[in-house]
């Protein structure tokens, strides 16, 4: 049966497309034929971060920090989900989230199709030690 509701009656201008400031972290992966980037197996979700204490999820700004201090490597960009991911081959840890470049990549879909804007979930997970960077980036795209 159907619902009744079509998705091609809905304005444009209505829809808001939602940006997480906050990314997925996986442990125990099983990275395979040096493929680190999605699709590998995983035990489970990854330890908390530090700030946000919740399993399987990092803040951006815990994603930075885990970059910078425990050797992260930037592993690329996954084109399905236009967002990249960062992995520890060692401690086998993988993480997806949003960056400049994927949301910039997300403001652009918005412009192309006349949507209705951008919404951050949520702001204390981005980066304000970097003037709120994911932020600023919605901003200049949007309002350029």
């Amino acid at each position: 049966g159907t619902t009744g509701f079509h998705f091609d009656a809905l304005p444009p201008s209505k829809v808001i497309v939602g940006v997480p400031s906050y990314g997925h972290s996986y442990a125990g992966v099983g990275f395979s034929d040096q493929n680190y980037g999605p699709g590998n197996t995983f035990t489970g979700p990854d330890v908390a971060g530090k700030y946000t204490g919740t399993p399987g999820f990092l803040a951006y700004y815990e994603i930075i920090d885990q970059i910078q201090t425990l050797g992260w490597l930037i592993g690329g960009f996954d084109e399905a989900s236009e967002t990249p991911y960062a992995y520890n081959a060692g401690g086998k840890r993988w993480v997806s989230y949003d960056n400049q470049d994927s949301i910039a990549a997300k403001m652009a879909l918005i412009k192309q199709h006349s949507l209705g804007g951008a919404m951050m979930w949520s702001l204390d997970d981005d980066d304000f030690n970097n003037k709120f960077a994911l932020l600023t980036k919605i901003n200049q795209e949007l309002n350029p």
